[in-house]
């Protein structure tokens, strides 16, 4: 049989030429049905939509109705999105989840199925939060670390929901068919449900923080107490001239009162003291607070001091929590008439605190400082202290002209702050934590400007000059 249009060929007993769509034959509306045949029914369409609601695979028009009942607003949109994933194309990504995340899967109840996408990384930076908060003010470099893992569990967890977003309608596809055969025609479509997935993330991701927060603000009272505990020592000390010869008097007139047998142990301590008295150790005055004179701004606080020991702490940009040199309760014992000693733990380093007749102290090291700064020098009590010069590497870099020779010596840390010690002269604040705590310990320093507002543009050219002075020699030395 042939079509009288196009002459192609046709199926005996076609009432359409399947070519051009010609009309060849009249046949019965019930017998047109009767004679489509096999390979026709396979070729119609599997869909949910309005217009076939009849489906091949068996599904009944009561069931199709089922599943629109349950999808609620958007039914003709998902269902669409259910024949095309059914066809075999990919599932669309859909932009309700992707911007609005777990309120959406709760909206269609579905918060489980995201829960169970998103919960690695949800994890993760919950925990990474709460770990960076503990340590880093009991260990900033751990807590450093952590914040960084917490970043990361951050992308992971965009990422993660993009994906859920992409295979949402996949997801909700299966949910719904599991509704439809078990009968339940409940709607999906709940804003009290989504509401309330929203408050309980929200709610766990600020007990987290609050907890976090918490132990922060511990370790910062914690760490602010320790710093203050020189200051309060001092209440305990009889006087800041603990050598004084009037008091040492009144003492030994007070131990005359006591029984024979302590007035032996008296008259015993009274010898020891005359022999180091004899050797001069014991006529220092000591005063509480000393100020290095020349280099880096070092400091020492005395909190106790007699003829048998010295109890001291010693700092270099101890402001905060960061420093280069933190030293506390460090107790030193006389070496020689004049000097005492201490001993770094487990490291070979020592140093021999001298007392001068000037009433300075003079503090040199046995080895090179294992701190990558030196604590050599000359100490004067603090009110004697010339601040204009005592708390600068090089006091007068913007005015003079360095040389390879006036960096002699100096350890790769000092360099990098006689480097930057020319901008904070401006009230450059720096990046570098250690860095800028070392400078808001010098009296001078008054940090005004981020550090991109001060660069070289803003120094005079000497300062230029001094820059490129101590560039070369920390290339000479091998610091760069």
């Amino acid at each position: 049989m042939f079509c009288k249009n196009c002459g192609k060929e046709i199926k005996e007993g076609s009432v359409f030429c399947r070519n051009c769509g010609t009309k060849v034959a009249d046949v019965p509306v019930g017998e047109q049905v009767a004679q489509k045949s096999e390979e026709d029914r396979k070729e119609a369409p599997n869909t949910y939509s309005s217009e076939n609601t009849t489906q091949t695979t068996g599904r009944s028009e009561e069931n199709h109705d089922l599943i629109r009942q349950i999808i609620g607003s958007k039914a003709d949109y998902y269902t669409a999105q259910f024949d095309r994933i059914r066809s075999g194309e990919k599932g669309k990504l859909n932009w309700a989840s992707l911007i609005l995340g777990i309120m959406h899967a709760g909206y269609r109840g579905v918060w489980k199925d995201w829960l169970k996408a998103v919960k690695i990384p949800l994890i993760v930076e919950l925990a990474a939060q709460l770990l960076s908060g503990v340590m880093m003010f009991v260990a900033p470099a751990v807590g450093t670390l952590f914040m960084a893992v917490g970043g990361l569990a951050g992308i992971g967890l965009f990422v993660a929901q993009v994906l859920f977003a992409m295979k949402f309608n996949r997801v909700y596809m299966t949910h719904v068919e599991e509704k439809a055969k078990r009968g339940d025609g409940s709607g999906d479509a709940s804003i009290a449900r989504a509401v309330l997935a929203y408050i309980a993330l929200m709610a766990v991701t600020l007990i987290v923080m609050g907890i976090s927060s918490a132990l922060s603000a511990a370790a910062v009272i914690s760490s602010i107490q320790d710093y203050s505990s020189y200051e309060t020592e001092t209440d305990d000390m009889v006087d800041s001239s603990i050598f004084d010869s009037e008091e040492t008097e009144d003492v030994q007139e007070e131990e005359s009162l006591v029984p024979e047998l302590e007035e032996e142990a008296v008259a015993e301590d009274d010898t020891e003291f005359e022999e180091n008295h004899l050797m001069g150790i014991a006529e220092f005055e000591w005063t509480e607070y000393y100020q290095r004179t020349t280099g880096p701004s070092a400091s020492i606080y005395v909190s106790w001091a007699d003829e048998n020991s010295v109890m001291f702490a010693i700092g270099i940009g101890a402001s905060g929590y960061l420093a280069y040199v933190d030293l506390r309760d460090c107790e030193a014992y006389p070496s020689s008439s004049v000097s005492y000693s201490f001993e770094y733990p487990d490291s070979g380093y020592a140093i021999s605190i001298t007392c001068m007749d000037t009433g300075e102290i003079s503090i040199t090291e046995s080895t090179d400082s294992p701190f990558g700064i030196s604590l050599a020098g000359e100490y004067v009590p603090a009110d004697k202290a010339d601040y204009s010069t005592c708390e600068y590497v090089f006091p007068n870099s913007s005015t003079y002209e360095l040389t390879i020779d006036d960096c002699a010596g100096l350890s790769k840390l000092e360099c990098q702050i006689a480097r930057n010690e020319i901008y904070a002269r401006y009230g450059r604040t720096f990046s570098d934590e250690k860095l800028q705590n070392y400078f808001d310990s010098c009296t001078w320093y008054e940090g005004y400007f981020a550090p991109e507002e001060i660069d070289n543009d803003s120094l005079n050219e000497t300062e230029r000059y001094n820059l490129s002075v101590i560039e070369e020699y920390e290339t000479s030395m091998g610091y760069r």
